[in-house]
């Protein structure tokens, strides 16, 4: 359905997002300001893909204890990029972060009636930022969709981003959540840490922790995550920002939890995730004052970029159980 807001911002959003012809870029702005056009290095469409031709997606997920979405969840990805004409060669990895409930066996049967399905995991929880870390470093496409498993980023969101990935504006995208379906608590923290992030980081994302991101797999699959945690999304939006690249943000629906509850406590969540900004800003501190390097990241406008070694396994990281296929071997990277 088309939305009044569907134009995406880069680098930052006014308070609504609204549509609006960008002044030149002015020298020396930092990213994610509003002024001027935000200069993405490597912006090209992705080596071999004419313009407006379909594009290969993997979708990354962690998933721990959510028996009662995960279902729901797969078998609308899996609708969706089946049937999007705009998505060619795609692929589902989820990782399951150690789940004492019947989630394994669900994405076990789930794969069946889904051969696109890539299935990790790890024998004990280890939080969500190490799950999304797994399941980005499994993928194999172009382009990675970040997700949750829990129901609450529907996958329509895709409609508004697939015509940018199709032309190459940018490659980096993020789901900025107008109307966020959490409770109030939640809201507030959000909030908090992401004014403090955009703070530390010179920024103006409208929605710094959205979860709901999607970037061009050589530039993500590159980038070192360190968080254990729920601060995965936080960490993300960071990391590439230190390379130099900007986010572009388009606007999302977010909608309530599908069932279950979160698997992380409030308050042990907000200290965590308070512990996580400081030790961010502390990062670009250092950056800032070369003491530290920035990720080294791919040349996008290298027409290899994308591709991985031929006839190269590409091992699950540590601590993770091997990717299967339908078949049950051990999948090889293509």
């Amino acid at each position: 359905m088309p939305h009044p807001h569907d134009t995406p911002h880069p680098g930052g959003a006014t308070a609504d997002l609204v549509a609006e012809t960008p002044p030149a870029t002015t020298p020396g702005t930092a990213p994610g300001t509003a002024v001027g056009t935000a200069t993405t290095p490597g912006t090209a469409t992705a080596p071999g893909t004419a313009v407006g031709a379909p594009v290969s997606i993997s979708v990354a997920a962690p998933a721990y204890n959510e028996a009662d979405n995960i279902t729901t969840a797969i078998t609308r990805w899996h609708t969706y990029l089946d049937r999007h004409p705009a998505v060619g060669a795609w692929e589902i990895v989820v990782c399951d972060d150690g789940s004492t409930d019947t989630t394994r066996a669900l994405l076990t049967d789930l794969q069946h009636r889904c051969p696109h399905l890539v299935i990790i995991g790890f024998d004990r929880n280890r939080g969500a930022g190490a799950a999304i870390a797994a399941a980005i470093a499994a993928t194999r496409h172009d382009w990675i969709v970040l997700l949750d498993s829990d129901g609450q980023f529907p996958i329509t969101n895709l409609d508004r981003f697939l015509p940018h990935l199709q032309t190459g504006t940018a490659t980096a995208f993020s789901g900025a959540r107008l109307h966020k379906a959490d409770t109030l608590p939640y809201r507030w923290g959000s909030a908090a840490s992401g004014a403090v992030s955009n703070l530390l980081h010179r920024t103006r994302y409208r929605d710094f922790n959205s979860i709901f991101k999607v970037v061009r797999g050589p530039l993500l699959r590159a980038l070192p995550l360190e968080s254990g945690g729920m601060n995965c999304s936080t960490e993300i939006t960071a990391r590439l920002t230190e390379t130099g690249h900007t986010w572009t943000e388009i606007p999302i629906e977010h909608h309530p939890r599908g069932g279950g509850r979160r698997g992380w406590r409030f308050w042990r969540g907000a200290l965590d995730r308070a512990l996580f900004v400081a030790y961010l800003g502390y990062r670009r501190w250092l950056l800032h004052r070369g003491v530290l390097r920035a990720p080294a990241v791919p040349d996008l406008t290298d027409p290899t970029a994308t591709l991985h070694p031929t006839g190269t396994a590409r091992t699950a990281p540590s601590g993770t159980t091997a990717a299967h296929d339908l078949s049950g071997t051990a999948r090889e990277a293509r």
